[in-house]
């Protein structure tokens, strides 16, 4: 089901919000149902109900304030970023253009001759078998017949 790969959250996520989702539903009609049921519930809700709207509506304006207050600047240091790194980008660009790399060959250096050549010694490029296996290394077929 692609309805529920929004924002790159696994399925098990959008199973969780959903279960969630549906129990705050269920709370809330279960709530809502009680008050208009229940005439000792609506005096008790309509005894907090001056203290508990303004408490309500300053934490809801907190939090609205605070949510687009940081989206502004996370968005703004965002283009302040995207516009460092493209102005970085064509600043070396330009460099690129005026000046091209120049490489520096010693005159000393004889090209006709082949790096691996005989007097060249190169490192092996696989560990002997007794560093990786962690074994008592063994001598070589050829030293073997020399030690008898």
């Amino acid at each position: 089901m692609q309805l529920f790969e929004w924002w790159s959250i696994p399925r098990r996520g959008w199973i969780i919000i959903l279960a969630e989702l549906c129990v705050i539903i269920g709370f809330s009609g279960w709530v809502v149902s009680e008050y208009f049921n229940n005439v000792y519930f609506q005096s008790y809700v309509n005894s907090i109900m001056p203290v508990l709207v303004p408490v309500v509506s300053l934490a809801f304006g907190i939090a609205s304030a605070s949510a687009a207050t940081a989206l502004y600047f996370g968005i703004r240091n965002l283009r302040r970023l995207d516009e460092v790194s493209t102005s970085d980008e064509e600043t070396r660009n330009r460099a690129r253009m005026k000046h091209p790399p120049r490489r520096h060959v010693p005159s000393d250096l004889n090209v006709s001759a082949p790096v691996n050549g005989p007097n060249s010694n190169p490192k092996p490029l696989i560990p002997p078998k007794s560093i990786i296996s962690r074994e008592a290394p063994q001598a070589a077929p050829a030293e073997k017949k020399e030690s008898q």
